[in-house]
């Protein structure tokens, strides 16, 4: 019943401009073209053109000129009285909805990132933002490894910070590398042939974790261990998360090459060991990047300045 209400009002309001509502309260309460011009930020042609279009509408005069100002008729009266009520309290009603959303988004930051990537980035950036205001909100939301959609998401403000493997260069944004991601080899403790060490003769006799994530900086490595290894292997195992690789390689005897970030904070959880390898396992770089424009937020200034302080960046 309530849809049907609405769809009913949209289809009685259809072709009428509600702004018409501004001007006619505003006429009706100064009585002065001028005067209402000033008030709403236009011109008095325009507040003319407007008191033209409701006469047409309300089939009325509306308001007759006295004197040096505007006597409004028994009709517009009566419109008046019968909208006061429900103009006033529509008018508070967006007042306060507009109160709470500048307070609601005044502190509020949404990053946009892998899940790997929170695992180095919310420590810091939540001590931040308590430093910056106690209060402030944090929104989380992931990336689909594209740089397409990470541009996307800063074009259309859908995250205030982006971190990536891509720096995004672009007149309008600003790119910061926070670190690099380092891969390691990793294994269980109680692996039967491995070690210490994992050497490219190694490599035939074991099984390995493939990890398929969506993480643009999982993708990235992949491409580089692949250069690194340049050797066919045997993969036993599909995951789709560095968390479910590292409890893939604890029940099993499968090799995985993992961020070292993720290892040092599990490999207890996962009775996990690090293998030295005989090859070179690529860094991953990780990029901060926002819109230019977003600084003109002073939270967000902050809380960008607190990064490259706690990064040890150049502001």
């Amino acid at each position: 019943m309530k849809k049907s209400h609405a769809v009913d009002g949209f289809i009685t309001m259809k072709g009428f401009d509600l702004n018409l509502l501004n001007v006619f309260e505003a006429v009706y309460l100064y009585g002065s073209v001028t005067t209402t011009a000033n008030v709403l930020s236009t011109t008095p042609a325009a507040i003319s053109q407007a008191l033209g279009r409701l006469r047409v509408y309300f089939g009325d005069p509306l308001f007759i000129r006295q004197g040096q100002g505007l006597k409004p008729t028994i009709n517009a009266t009566y419109i008046h009285e019968k909208l006061g009520g429900t103009y006033d309290d529509l008018v508070s009603q967006f007042h306060d909805l507009k109160n709470e959303n500048d307070n609601e988004n005044k502190n509020k930051l949404v990053i946009n990132c892998s899940l790997l990537v929170t695992t180095r980035i919310l420590g810091p950036l939540i001590k931040i933002m308590d430093n910056i205001s106690p209060k402030s909100h944090l929104v989380h939301d992931n990336n689909n490894n594209s740089v397409e959609s990470v541009d996307d998401v800063l074009t259309f403000r859908k995250a205030d910070i982006v971190f990536d493997v891509s720096p995004h260069s672009n007149m309008s944004r600003n790119t910061y590398k926070i670190y690099e991601e380092q891969f390691i080899a990793v294994c269980s403790q109680s692996h039967p042939r491995l070690k210490n060490t994992f050497m490219f003769s190694d490599i035939p006799n074991e099984i390995f974790v493939s990890i398929t994530s969506d993480s643009t900086e999982i993708s990235a490595a992949k491409t580089e261990i692949e250069n690194a290894i340049n050797m066919q292997r045997n993969f036993r195992f599909q995951v789709t998360s560095v968390m479910a690789a590292l409890s893939f390689v604890e029940q099993s005897d499968a090799v995985a090459f993992v961020p070292v970030s993720a290892f040092n904070k599990y490999k207890e959880c996962y009775n996990l060991k690090m293998l030295e390898t005989e090859f070179l396992l690529p860094s991953v770089p990780i990029y901060m990047v926002y819109n230019k424009s977003a600084l003109n937020s002073p939270f967000l200034a902050k809380v960008v300045s607190g990064l490259q302080e706690h990064f040890s960046l150049p502001y």
